[in-house]
């Protein structure tokens, strides 16, 4: 049996909420694993440096451990940056159409990311399902673990473009119905 407060959550709740706050916890989470990979890899670069240029002993791990960070993060960071279209673009065509046209290609082009977003799922986790018996040769992990950023990350994306395509017809001068 359903606790009634849920009860009430599901009929209350508009989809578009749900997205919004589904998308505000995967943001968080996304910014915060993003941040604490791209600190991984700035101290495992920085005691690279330290250990193979003062003390002359290189470190076998820091530059394959730099890497698998730089990966996570970039990933991650790019999956932040689709909400809200935050992203680089080229955005030629969208500042030229007029208002009703520029919904059109908004919403057409959030309809493509989301197509490439599912390509993304899948072949990553058929990556991730290769290379997990390959073990990494400095860290000894499965590099199928740096693949998984790909999967991860679009499904975040597709979060993030359904709310911006949602965005297109709940927005209404600026504010949430």
């Amino acid at each position: 049996m359903l606790h009634t407060g849920f009860k009430r959550f599901l009929i209350e709740v508009s989809p578009m909420r749900f997205l919004t706050a589904v998308n505000d916890f995967l943001v968080r989470i996304a910014k915060f694993a993003a941040i604490t990979a791209f600190i991984v890899m700035v101290i495992s670069s920085s005691l690279q440096i330290i250990f193979r240029f003062v003390l002359n002993i290189p470190l076998p791990w820091s530059e394959e451990l730099s890497r698998f960070a730089f990966v996570w993060s970039t990933t991650l960071g790019i999956s932040i940056f689709m909400r809200g279209r935050k992203h680089s673009s080229v955005d030629i065509l969208e500042t030229i159409l007029p208002p009703k046209y520029k919904k059109v290609l908004l919403a057409l082009t959030d309809i493509l990311c989301e197509l490439f977003f599912i390509v993304m799922i899948i072949g990553g986790i058929r990556m991730v399902n290769v290379t997990m018996n390959q073990i990494s040769p400095a860290l000894s992990v499965p590099m199928g673990t740096m693949y998984l950023s790909i999967p991860l990350s679009a499904a975040i994306m597709m979060f993030m473009s359904a709310e911006n395509f949602l965005n297109l017809f709940y927005l209404k001068e600026g504010r949430r119905q």
